[in-house]
C-alpha cells in the first residue's frame, strides 16, 4: 500500500536489523548530518580509534559517511566504525538508544573490498526495512515496494539495492532523493580513550574492485506497477490496427536460403546487401542521415532478415545509438516488449534523449500522447513542423522554459527524459501480461494518423536485467511488468520471446565480483532464451582477455546456434578515415586500440618526480614490497595503485587541510605531474579535455587548473557543464570553457566531448579497454563538423613520471635511499633529501665515483673514515638537523660498506634494473603496448568472419596485427 507523501515526509524512518542468529530484532539510530560521532573497530588504522568528528554526507556510491574528524580533515568511514557522542555537536533530536541486551556485534573493518563488500551485502540483506532513498535505487515502476520486502529474500541481487518508498503510483524518479539519503548506524557507546593520529593512510583498500566502476547496482522492481483495473478484465476485446509510417525494406531474403551458422550464409548474405543497394539514394534508410555502416547493421537485423541475433562489433563513436533506435523502430510492430539494456543510469538517460533526438516511429508516439512536452523538444510550438527533423532538446525553447522556471537547463532535459521513458513503458496498458485493447483503441481513436505501438519499450540496466527485473515472482511469473508480456510460464525465461538491444553488451563477459551474481544470471537466461531478437553492441569485445571476445559471441549465438559456426553473427565496423572523423595527429590508431613502442616518444610526455612527490612514491613502493596484505595484490592491482601516488604525493582521502593547502602553494614540487600538464594547457590554446580518476588526484588537478586558468584567461569545466562544453555555436573553441576535466567513472559509455583538439590521459588506464574507451570519448562521428576542415584534429597525451637521473646510478640511489631510512624522514622536506643527495655526490665524483664499487674503494682507503664524516656532516646541514638522526642509516650502510665485502655489482644491478628504475604507471604503459599486440590477432580474426565485411571494405579494414607499426607512423 502506497504512502501519502506528506505523512512519509514527516515520519523519520527506522532502521531495523534482523540477528539471524537469535531471530531477534535492534532497533537502530539513524544519523544524521551534523552528528557528532566518534570512531571505533578500526584495526588497520587503530589509532584512529576514538577521533572524534562531525557527520557532513552520506556517499551512496560508495557507502561511507563523509566525517569531518577534528585536526585531520575528511574521511570516508563506513556506518559500521561510527558511534555517536552523547552530546551531539548541532542541536538535533536524540535518538532512542537500542534495547539492552539486542546489540548487534560491530563488524570487522575489512582488508580489502571483496570482503568489505560481502559484509555490506548481508547488512543489507537483512535490513528489510532501512529506507536509503536514491535514484540508483529507486523503483521505475512507481508503487510502494514494502509488500516485497517479506518474500524472495533469496532473490536480492543487488549490493547496492535498498527498499524505497514512493507516494502513490507515480513512476518518476527523484533526483533529489540522494540528497535526503541516511545510513544506519549501531548502537551508542560511550568513546574510549584514544590520540589523535597525524596522518591517516591509505584507506583505498575498497578501491581495489576498479571494475564495478563500468556497472551500476539494480534498481528495485515492484511487483505491483501494473494498472490494475478490475472492470476492464474480462471484457478487454481483441483490437488490431494496421502499421503505419514503417520503412519499406528490398525483398531480398529467399525463405530457401541458408541459415545463419551455415557455411554459405557468408555470400548469401554478401549478395543480399549488394541488391538492398544500402547507402544509395534507393536505400530503404535513404533520408534518415544514416551512414553505410548504420544501414548496414539495421537492414541486417529486421522482421524480413533471417538473422536474429548479432554481434554489432563497431568503433566507439562510429553512432551505435542511432543503428539501435533503427532496429527497434523495425521491430516496432512485433508484440514481443523491446528490451534495451545499458551499463548505467546515465546512458540509460542518454538513450531515451537520443530518441528525443532522432525521428522514429517511437518518438512519434511520444508525441502524440505528449504533444507539451513535444514541443519543448522539438523547440517548435507545433512538433509537427519538424517531425522529420533532427531535434536539439538543448534549444532556445527548453531554455526559455528554464529560465522562466528559474531551473537548470539539465533539469528541464532530465524531466523531458523521464516523460518519454514512461510514455514508452505503457506502463498503464499492460495488465495480465498484455497489452490492453483498450489503450490502444482509444489512443487510435483520438489521433488516427499516429504509429502505435505493439509491445512497450523499456531501459534497464545489466545489474537490474539480470537482477530484480527477471526474478520470478511468487506466482511464476517475472517481477517486472514488461518482461511479463509475452512470458511462457512453462519455459519460466523471461527474455524468451522478446527484442533485446545491449549497449556495450561486453559488461556481460568482464569480470566483476560485485555483479558477477546478477551478469552471470543474465548471461545464462539469453543465452538459454528462444523465440528472441537479440544485438549486442560493443566497441571493445575483448577487454584484456583474448577468450572473452569468444564467449560474447557464444552468448549472443545462443543455445539453439551453439553448435553452428559463427558465419552471420557478426558485424564489424572499425574505418575512421573518412571526414566524419578527427585526424589523430601525430599518432593514429589509440581509440581502435592500437599501441606500439614506436608510437610512445610522440604519444608519452615524461615528467620528472622531485621533491615530496619524489620521497613519498618511493617509500611507497618500498611499502608494497614489504607489507604481506600488499604483497597478495595481483601485480596489476599492485602497479595501478601504486601509480595513484605518480600523481599525488598522499592518498587522494588524505587530500585535505595542511596537505592540500602545502600542495596548491608547491604544485610543482608536490605533484610535478600535475604541473607539466597545467603547463601544457597554459600554453596551447586548442580545446581540451583531460582524464583522470578520482583515486588519482582528480580534486587536486581540477583545483590547480582552476587556479592557472584564473591567471591564464580560460575556465575549467567538469561534467556538470557538459552541456555548456559541448555546444558548438557559444563553445567551439573553448571560448566559454577551454578544458574539461571529467572524472573517468563518470566520463565512459554514453559520454562524448566535442570540437576537442587535446586529449590528456594524466593516468595509464589498467586495462586495454579503458585506453579505447577514455580516448574515444573525444573521437566521435561528427564531434568536429562545427570546425572547419583544417582544424579537425584531434592530439592524445599520454602523461607519465620518471625517476629523476641520479637515481639511476649507483651511488646517488643508494645514498638517498639510505635517507629514506631515517625514521624522521616524514618530517623532512623532500627536497631537502635531493639536495643533500646532490651535495654528497659532488664530493664523490671529486674522488672519481661512478659505481658502488668505487664508492667502496674510497670508504676502505685511509681517508675514508674522513669521507663518512664529511658526507654525514653535509647531510646534516642542509637537512638543518641538530642531532645525527636523520643521518644514521647512510653513515651506518657506508661503514658496512668500509667493512664488508658485500656482492656490491649485484646490489648495483638490483638498485638500477629496469623494474626499479621505471615507475609505476610507465611498467603500466609497458603491459598495455604488449596487451594490444596479444588481442589484436584474436580481434582480427573474428572480424574478418563479419556478415558485412565486402559491403564495408571500401571504408577500411579493421586494425590488423601485423600493420600496428605501420599504422601509427601513417601520418
Amino acid at each position: 500500500m502506497a504512502l501519502a507523501g506528506k505523512s512519509r515526509a514527516k515520519a523519520k524512518p527506522k532502521c531495523t536489523t534482523r540477528d539471524r542468529k537469535n531471530g531477534k530484532w535492534q532497533k537502530e539510530m539513524d544519523f544524521v548530518p551534523g552528528d557528532a560521532v566518534y570512531l571505533v573497530g578500526l584495526e588497520a588504522f587503530a589509532e584512529l580509534n576514538g577521533q572524534q568528528g562531525t557527520l557532513l554526507s552520506y556517499d551512496v556510491q560508495r557507502k561511507r559517511w563523509q566525517v569531518d574528524l577534528n585536526g585531520i580533515g575528511v574521511k570516508n568511514v563506513l556506518h559500521s566504525n561510527l558511534r555517536k557522542l552523547s552530546a551531539p555537536a548541532k542541536p538535533a533530536k536524540p535518538a532512542k538508544p537500542a534495547k539492552p541486551g539486542k546489540s548487534q556485534p560491530t563488524p570487522k573493518p575489512q582488508a580489502t573490498p571483496q570482503r568489505g563488500a560481502e559484509v555490506e551485502k548481508r547488512q543489507l540483506r537483512q535490513s528489510t526495512d532501512q529506507v536509503a532513498p536514491k535514484r540508483a535505487c529507486v523503483s521505475k515502476d512507481g508503487e510502494e515496494t514494502s509488500k516485497r520486502a517479506k518474500a524472495q529474500d533469496g532473490h536480492d541481487r543487488s549490493v547496492e539495492a535498498a527498499v524505497s518508498k514512493v507516494s502513490g503510483s507515480s513512476s518518476s524518479r527523484s533526483k533529489s532523493d540522494a540528497d535526503a539519503t541516511k545510513a544506519p548506524s549501531t548502537q551508542q557507546e560511550s568513546p574510549p580513550e584514544g590520540k589523535i593520529p597525524g596522518d591517516l593512510e591509505e584507506e583505498d583498500d575498497d578501491d581495489l574492485v576498479f571494475d564495478a566502476d563500468e556497472l551500476e547496482g539494480e534498481e528495485e522492481v515492484s511487483d505491483f506497477s501494473e494498472e490494475e483495473a478490475v472492470d476492464d478484465d474480462e471484457d478487454d476485446e481483441q483490437f488490431d490496427w494496421e502499421p503505419v509510417e514503417a520503412l519499406q525494406m528490398p525483398q531480398v531474403w529467399s525463405e530457401e536460403g541458408p541459415s545463419p551458422g551455415e557455411e554459405a550464409f557468408a555470400c548469401y548474405a554478401s549478395s543480399c546487401l549488394d541488391k538492398a543497394a544500402l547507402g544509395s539514394p534507393t536505400s530503404p534508410f535513404a533520408g534518415l542521415q544514416m551512414r553505410l555502416h548504420q544501414e548496414s547493421a539495421a537492414f541486417l537485423l529486421h522482421p524480413e532478415s533471417p538473422t536474429k541475433r548479432l554481434l554489432v562489433d563497431h568503433a566507439t563513436g562510429t553512432g551505435k545509438t542511432l543503428i539501435m533506435l533503427r532496429m527497434l523502430d523495425n521491430y516496432f510492430d512485433d508484440p514481443r516488449p523491446k528490451v534495451a539494456i545499458f551499463p548505467k543510469d546515465a546512458v540509460c538517460d542518454n538513450f531515451y534523449q537520443e530518441l528525443l533526438k532522432w525521428p522514429t516511429r517511437w518518438r512519434h508516439f511520444f508525441c502524440f500522447l505528449k504533444p507539451s512536452e513535444a514541443s519543448l523538444a522539438s523547440g517548435a510550438k507545433d512538433w509537427r513542423r519538424k517531425k522529420w527533423d533532427v531535434w536539439d532538446i538543448n534549444n532556445e525553447r527548453s531554455r526559455a522554459e528554464a529560465k522562466a522556471r528559474g531551473v537548470r537547463l539539465e533539469k528541464i532535459i532530465s524531466e523531458l527524459t523521464e516523460s518519454i521513458r514512461q510514455a514508452l513503458e505503457m506502463k498503464h496498458a499492460i495488465h495480465g501480461g498484455k497489452v490492453r485493447a483498450k489503450f490502444a483503441r482509444t489512443f487510435l481513436e483520438e489521433h488516427p494518423d499516429a504509429p502505435m505501438p505493439r509491445s512497450p519499450l523499456r531501459a534497464f540496466r545489466y545489474t537490474t536485467a539480470g537482477g530484480g527485473a527477471a526474478v520470478l515472482g511468487r506466482d511464476g511469473w517475472p517481477k517486472s511488468p514488461i518482461l511479463k508480456v509475452g512470458f511462457d510460464p512453462a519455459e519460466l525465461n523471461p527474455y524468451s520471446g522478446k527484442v533485446v538491444i545491449m549497449d556495450e553488451c561486453h559488461n556481460l563477459v568482464r569480470p566483476t565480483q560485485v555483479y558477477e551474481e546478477q551478469l552471470g544470471h543474465l548471461r545464462h537466461l539469453l543465452h538459454e532464451s528462444t523465440r528472441t531478437v537479440l544485438a549486442g553492441f560493443t566497441g571493445t569485445p575483448v577487454g584484456n582477455d583474448a577468450a572473452e571476445g569468444r564467449q560474447l559471441l557464444d552468448i549472443i549465438k545462443g543455445k539453439v546456434s551453439a553448435n553452428s559456426g559463427d558465419e552471420g553473427f557478426v558485424s564489424c565496423f572499425h574505418a575512421r578515415d573518412n571526414a566524419d572523423f578527427p585526424r589523430e595527429v601525430p599518432v593514429r590508431g589509440i581509440p581502435d586500440g592500437v599501441l606500439h613502442d614506436s608510437m610512445l616518444p610522440e604519444l608519452v610526455r615524461m615528467h620528472s618526480l622531485h621533491g615530496e612527490a619524489l620521497k613519498r612514491y618511493l617509500m611507497k613502493e618500498v611499502e608494497y614490497m614489504i607489507t604481506p596484505r600488499l604483497m597478495r595484490l595481483p601485480e596489476e592491482k599492485r602497479l595501478a595503485r601504486l601509480s595513484n601516488y605518480c600523481n599525488l604525493h598522499v592518498f587522494h582521502g588524505s587530500y585535505t587541510g595542511a596537505k592540500r593547502t602545502a600542495l596548491l602553494a608547491n604544485v610543482k614540487d608536490f605533484a610535478p605531474k600535475f604541473y607539466g600538464v597545467a603547463k601544457s594547457i597554459a600554453k596551447n590554446k586548442e580545446k581540451a579535455v583531460v582524464m583522470l580518476s578520482r583515486q588519482t588526484g582528480y580534486k587536486a588537478l581540477l583545483e590547480i587548473l582552476q587556479k592557472t586558468g584564473k591567471k591564464r584567461g580560460f575556465k575549467v569545466a567538469t561534467l556538470k557543464e557538459l552541456s555548456d562544453f559541448n555546444d558548438g555555436k557559444r563553445n567551439l573553441r573553448g571560448e566559454r570553457f577551454r578544458v574539461m576535466v571529467a572524472e573517468t567513472s563518470q566520463a565512459g559509455e554514453g559520454i562524448q566531448f566535442k570540437h576537442v583538439r587535446r586529449l590528456h590521459l594524466v593516468e595509464v588506464p589498467a586495462r586495454h579497454s579503458e585506453l579505447v574507451q577514455r580516448a574515444s570519448r573525444c573521437v566521435r562521428m561528427g564531434g568536429h563538423e562545427g570546425l572547419p576542415p583544417q582544424e579537425r584534429e584531434l592530439a592524445i597525451e599520454v602523461h607519465l613520471t620518471q625517476l629523476p637521473s641520479f637515481l639511476r646510478k649507483g651511488p646517488s640511489s643508494f645514498i638517498y635511499r639510505e635517507l629514506l631510512n631515517a625514521k624522521e624522514v616524514m618530517s623532512i622536506p623532500g627536497s631537502k633529501l635531493e639536495e643533500a643527495t646532490t651535495a654528497c655526490i659532488k664530493e664523490l665524483k671529486k674522488r672519481e665515483v661512478k659505481t658502488l664499487l668505487d664508492f667502496r674503494r674510497v670508504l676502505q682507503a685511509d681517508g675514508g673514515k674522513n669521507i663518512i664524516e664529511l658526507l654525514t656532516e653535509t647531510v646534516l646541514e642542509i637537512l638543518g638537523n641538530t642531532n645525527a638522526a636523520p643521518a644514521r642509516p647512510l653513515a651506518v650502510s657506508m661503514w658496512q660498506l668500509r667493512k664488508r665485502d658485500d656482492d656490491l655489482v649485484a646490489l648495483e644491478k638490483n638498485l638500477l634494473k629496469q623494474a626499479t628504475v621505471k615507475t609505476a604507471d610507465h611498467l603500466l604503459l609497458e603491459r598495455l603496448v604488449d596487451k594490444s599486440s596479444e588481442l589484436l590477432g584474436p580481434l582480427e580474426a573474428m572480424r574478418l568472419r563479419a556478415i558485412d565485411r565486402d559491403l564495408l571494405a571500401a571504408l577500411g579494414d579493421p586494425p590488423k596485427a601485423d600493420q600496428a607499426f605501420n599504422l601509427c607512423k601513417a601520418v
